[in-house]
């Protein structure tokens, strides 16, 4: 079986591609929901039907608040051990 090396392209001539950045992700799921949203509302002012792209839009969405759920809760509870009322 071959593994990710072996699979994964190079880096190569395209500068902003990821085999350059070591598979950084940049495309982000907040990126992903704005253009969902944007391709929402062009269906919606030329009366297209989209339900696909609606029930992408909203799963995005979910993922999305999560994320930040999570990040609120996490970066609370860094700064609950940073904090100097707390003692250990």
């Amino acid at each position: 079986m071959l593994g990710a090396d072996e699979l994964l392209p190079g880096s190569g001539p395209v500068p902003a591609s990821p085999a350059n950045r070591d598979y950084a992700p940049g495309f982000t799921a907040a990126m992903m929901l704005k253009d969902l949203r944007l391709a929402q509302q062009a269906a919606g002012a030329s009366a297209a039907p989209t339900p696909l792209g609606a029930a992408a839009a909203n799963l995005y969405q979910l993922f999305v608040d999560e994320r930040r759920r999570r990040a609120r809760f996490l970066r609370q509870f860094i700064a609950s051990f940073a904090s100097p009322t707390v003692k250990i």
